[in-house]
């Protein structure tokens, strides 16, 4: 997707800088293709594999991306849907803290 492409870098960047944990969710795609699609991109966070549409659900996605932001007791602390650039990204996580 256009959207998740343009915005894995800002996530790559977030996971090397901050101290946050960046898990990627492989949806509706083949897990090879992603992992492929992610390594051309230089993206070194795990990927996870939604194919079940298990998480999809859960977080009542309607598209992609979506960020989900777990807190340090792991709770759902807000959740976004659609692309994210770096500044709105170190926001969120900063009211993780």
């Amino acid at each position: 997707c256009g959207p998740c492409r343009a915005e894995m870098p800002d996530l790559q960047e977030l996971s090397a800088e901050r101290d946050v944990t960046v898990v990627g969710l492989v949806h509706d795609d083949v897990p090879s293709a992603a992992r492929a699609f992610a390594d051309e991109l230089g993206v070194t966070f795990p990927l996870g594999d939604d194919s079940d549409d298990a998480l999809y659900d859960r977080f009542q996605a309607t598209g992609l991306p979506i960020t989900v932001f777990v807190d340090p007791d792991g709770r759902v602390a807000s959740r976004w849907f659609g692309p994210l650039d770096r500044e709105t990204l170190d926001a969120f996580v900063d009211q993780l803290d």
